[in-house]
Order: C-alpha cells, then structure tokens, then sequence
C-alpha cells in the first residue's frame, strides 16, 4: 500500500488516496481510521509518523 505525499500532514477534509495491490490493507486501514476495527498488535506509523 502507498500514500505518497511531500509532507508529513494530512489536512482536515484532505482527501489522499491509498493505492496498493489486493490485500495489502487499504480496506483495513480505513476501518482503523474510521474506527470500525481495532487493532490488536503491530505498529500505527509510516515512515516513523503516526497515522492512527
């Protein structure tokens, strides 16, 4: 899964599409976000930057 940006923020109401191959977790990650799934080990960063 990618999120390519030149900075480390996403403003609110920004909106910045995940692209990635099947399965790679866009559909999981947006369940994060939106907190319909909670996540129960592994890490919530990219690049060293929380995302969740």
């Amino acid at each position: 899964m990618v999120a390519c940006s030149n900075r480390d923020r996403v403003r609110e109401q920004e909106c910045v599409p995940l692209v990635g191959e099947s399965g790679s977790g866009k559909t999981t990650l947006g369940n994060l976000i939106l907190g319909l799934e909670r996540r129960d080990l592994g890490d919530d960063s990219w690049d060293k930057i929380g995302i969740i």
